[in-house]
């Protein structure tokens, strides 16, 4: 699978509350399983799945190890690790029933 079907697969997954597979696809794309590995798109489709559902602590786990493998993040980036924060706050009810009060735009 190249990297834009795995991008896409991301986000679907991510917007469909699947966060544990989501996850597993970003694993499966840094590991170079049908794809050159992970990129910014990667990086942003993982931190808006997080941040739609309020996972900052996801969110944060998937920024370190990106950044550690050496993506460089984007202006993208940096607002879905803000708004993954600041969903933290939000009620879970106001999150599902009002998704874009977070400005999350999907990859």
């Amino acid at each position: 699978m190249d990297s834009r079907m795995r991008v896409a697969l991301i986000s679907a997954l991510g917007r469909a509350g699947r966060m544990r597979e989501a996850m597993e696809q970003l694993e499966a794309m840094g590991m170079g399983e049908g794809g050159p590995g992970w990129n910014v798109f990667a990086l942003n489709a993982g931190l808006a799945a997080a941040a739609v559902h309020g996972e900052w602590r996801v969110a944060e786990a998937v920024w370190r190890r990106l950044i550690a493998d050496g993506v460089k993040p984007d202006t993208v980036s940096y607002r879905y690790i803000a708004v993954a924060s600041l969903a933290t706050y939000m009620p879970e009810s106001l999150r599902k029933t009002h998704p874009n009060l977070l400005g999350v735009v999907w990859c």
